[in-house]
């Protein structure tokens, strides 16, 4: 148990309406409350505000958690411009990135000129501990004793404005605080097809006290840079949610009847055109057993639109789709509801994770290199035994087929309760040597 209260930034993709990431989030909080058992006298924890979607999920953690976003710069320095009575605005870091995007010069010259006098702040502060407009910034990062990244996939070339955005945001805690530790968990690292991407990770990689990572193609981006962090295979930070998923599957209803629990998910690539005819073969065949076909939704505008997917499918068998929406029904509910399931068939990769948790059986389908990872790397390890399918094979093959053969292969008790003891020991080791 800590002896002095510590004060910890969380950092994820969690609060942006992805319930994958958000129910990483909500695995960390319930794991810190329920194994090593902190709470508001041992930890002080900040969370990136984001869209806030965790509130819509009726989550409640047991910490006080407070909002720190690094995004929010440009407030400092209206604040400021306020005080002096002069009439300058700019625009929010978010939108001017948006702007430097579609190529608005004015924007990159007041995204450039933030960058250079947030640079000069630092410089002031490091020289004399006052700074002209970001102070409330750099006490922060001075006072702040961990930064956690925790699980996620979002250190990959896909993703390069958050790839620097952290890159920068740990330049700038290493500046103001050199003794600050950097841990991560759970991570999904890569893939990076422009070397400068890798290059920028390996860079922020050297500043990790400790990762630990989800699948075997991430242990080998960790290998290929020589990273000196400590580093582990764990599988993925929702394995940490696993005792909560235990007792949701067992309090869930068998009255309810059979269903499958289908879920697309709303990403750049996906075509689901070619799968059509196939899904919709496979709904009418479910109908016609007596087992219906209910939609579980993963993302929400303003996040991955995951509830217009369902327009793929004919009006027919659109009505006959009970939809499921964490955002609508909370996160308890929902994943009761989807711990009902016979069987699953799902593109979202923690649809396929959470469901191999409660034991379902679950077809895992990805498009692409980066979900290719995710899915195909991420469940056969976790499972050992489930198959995930590129959209291609999906399209020509018999749906129906492939989740009997699921249905036949789920993975013994003790392969899951035996990553989660380790899981479980080896964070509760990491939090007492980086926290304590």
């Amino acid at each position: 148990m800590t002896t002095a209260r510590k004060r910890i930034l969380l950092r994820g993709a969690y609060n942006l309406y992805n319930f994958g990431d958000d129910i990483i989030l909500i695995s960390w909080l319930e794991f810190l409350a329920g194994v090593p058992k902190y709470n508001d006298n041992d930890v002080e924890l900040y969370i990136t505000k984001g869209h806030e979607s965790i509130a819509g999920l009726k989550f409640d953690s047991g910490f006080q958690l407070k909002p720190f976003e690094l995004l929010d710069i440009s407030e400092s320095f209206n604040a400021r411009f306020e005080s002096f009575h002069l009439p300058w605005k700019i625009p929010s870091v978010r939108n001017l990135i948006k702007g430097v995007k579609r190529g608005n010069i004015l924007y990159v010259y007041i995204l450039l000129s933030l960058g250079m006098a947030s640079a000069l702040d630092v410089i002031i502060y490091k020289l004399s501990g006052k700074s002209i407009f970001i102070k409330s910034h750099l006490d922060f990062f001075k006072n702040l004793d961990v930064i956690h990244y925790i699980g996620g996939g979002y250190f990959a070339g896909w993703w390069p404005e958050m790839l620097l955005y952290e890159f920068f945001t740990v330049l700038l805690a290493r500046t103001i605080n050199p003794g600050i530790r950097i841990i991560g968990t759970g991570l999904g690292l890569g893939p990076f097809k422009h070397g400068i991407y890798k290059s920028i990770f390996s860079v922020l990689a050297g500043n990790f006290s400790y990762i630990s990572v989800r699948e075997e193609c991430s242990m080998k981006v960790l290998e290929d840079l020589k990273t000196k962090a400590d580093r582990e295979m764990l599988g993925d930070d929702a394995i940490l949610l696993l005792p909560r998923l235990k007792e949701l599957k067992n309090r869930h209803n068998p009255d309810t009847g059979k269903y499958i629990a289908l879920n697309l998910k709303d990403f750049r690539g996906y075509d689901y055109s070619p799968l059509k005819k196939n899904m919709q073969d496979y709904i009418g065949l479910m109908t016609s057993r007596g087992v219906k076909v209910e939609y579980f939704c993963f993302g929400k505008i303003p996040g991955p639109d995951d509830l217009k997917l369902t327009k793929i499918f004919d009006e027919e068998y659109r009505k006959g789709l009970t939809i499921h929406d964490p955002f609508e029904e909370g996160w308890i509910e929902f994943l009761e509801n989807l711990s009902g399931a016979e069987a699953g068939i799902g593109f979202a990769y923690h649809f396929n994770v959470i469901s191999a948790l409660l034991k379902i059986p679950v077809v895992g389908i990805y498009c692409g290199d980066y979900y290719r990872q995710k899915i195909k790397s991420g469940i056969e390890w976790l499972t050992g035994r489930f198959p995930a399918l590129s959209m291609d094979e999906a399209a020509s093959r018999d749906l129906a087929e492939i989740i009997d053969t699921a249905k036949a292969a789920i993975a013994e008790d003790s392969r899951l309760e035996s990553i989660y003891e380790k899981m479980s020991a080896e964070y509760t080791k990491l939090y007492k040597r980086y926290v304590s």
